[in-house]
């Protein structure tokens, strides 16, 4: 006997079966794909945690080094003002501690009466009073090698008092110095007979130190037009006379010293201010850093917990959709199931 044929119900029966089968599977895929998803993104939010955590303990460690270091460092500091103020005070050499005020005002004063104009003692005297100048500008500009800073004395009138008083002592000391290196000059031209070329009337004279090189050409008769300038081979300088120059009598003078207490006075020579992300220290960095990274973790989990809440609501909601879809076909079957 031939089987019976299908008829047109179980056709559409078989259909829904199978349009049911399809979105089910659909919904356990979507909700696969999406469970998938969040624990991929768990996983990133775990590796990023240990991350942080592990950066957080790195700088820990790092402030931990930092703090012993500055130690260290103090110490050296200690114990490199207190060797520099022993030695200053053992060298017994009859010379003003360019620490104390009073000594260095003194010293200045005797320095001002003192009226020697020849070029020999002029030189010894610079070459004496050159080391105190180099204290004095190392303690203008970092006076915590001499003294223990102390943050209290530090803003008191006293303290800001003595800090002016040493500058004008030293920019007195600059004036001074060049001002007796001119004069002994000037005294050397008072007199050039013993430095003339009977000659040709023209004066050379050179003389030299450890720490001066002086060079002096002049012409001493006027319309001696032959004169036109010279050069000073030790000092590796030479020079014409311009036409508007030549046959009058004049001097030049050609000077070289091995120190420099002037460039810091240019204008242009100023130390630009610093940057106010260069103002904090190492510690104050590194306690920043860890913060800004305690608020990147704590907003970073935050998010997580958000992503978490609104994928779980979304499987919530595709459950409950789905439910009440399967829940929507079995009463239309159970409602045409009853209508035949």
């Amino acid at each position: 006997m031939p089987p019976k044929k299908k008829g047109k119900k179980d056709d559409i029966e078989a259909k829904k079966k199978e349009e049911e089968e399809e979105l089910s599977k659909a919904a356990a895929g979507g909700a696969a794909a999406e469970e998938a998803a969040l624990v991929a993104a768990e996983e990133a939010a775990k590796k990023r945690s240990e991350d942080l955590t592990n950066s957080l303990i790195h700088m820990d460690n790092t402030t931990v080094v930092y703090n012993t270091h500055n130690v260290i460092v103090q110490k050296m500091i200690d114990k490199t003002r207190e060797d520099l103020l022993w030695t200053q005070y053992m060298k017994c050499d009859g010379m003003p501690d360019p620490v104390c005020v009073r000594q260095m005002n003194t010293y200045l004063s005797l320095w001002q009466e003192d009226k020697k104009e020849v070029m020999a003692d002029v030189i010894k005297k610079t070459e004496e009073v050159l080391p105190l100048m180099n204290t004095m500008e190392r303690l203008l500009e970092s006076p915590e090698e001499w003294e223990v800073p102390i943050p209290e004395n530090q803003k008191t009138r006293s303290h800001r008092a003595k800090l002016a008083e040493r500058q004008k002592i030293f920019d007195e000391m600059k004036r001074l110095q060049l001002t007796k290196l001119n004069r002994a000059t000037y005294a050397i031209l008072l007199d050039v007979s013993p430095i003339v070329d009977p000659e040709n009337n023209v004066l050379q004279h050179y003389m030299e130190s450890e720490i001066v090189q002086l060079g002096l050409w002049g012409n001493v008769v006027e319309k001696n037009m032959r004169v036109k300038g010279t050069e000073f081979e030790n000092l590796g300088f030479s020079f014409e006379l311009p036409k508007s120059l030549m046959g009058i009598r004049g001097a030049v003078r050609v000077m070289r010293v091995e120190y420099d207490h002037y460039s810091k006075r240019c204008p242009s020579n100023g130390i630009p201010p610093i940057h106010q992300d260069d103002v904090p220290t190492l510690l104050e960095k590194v306690q920043k850093r860890v913060s800004v990274a305690k608020e990147k973790a704590e907003k970073e989990a935050e998010e997580r917990r958000a992503e978490r809440e609104r994928l779980e609501a979304e499987q919530r909601a595709a459950r409950e959709a789905e439910l009440e879809r399967l829940r929507l076909l079995s009463q239309d079957k159970k409602g045409k199931g009853k209508g035949k």
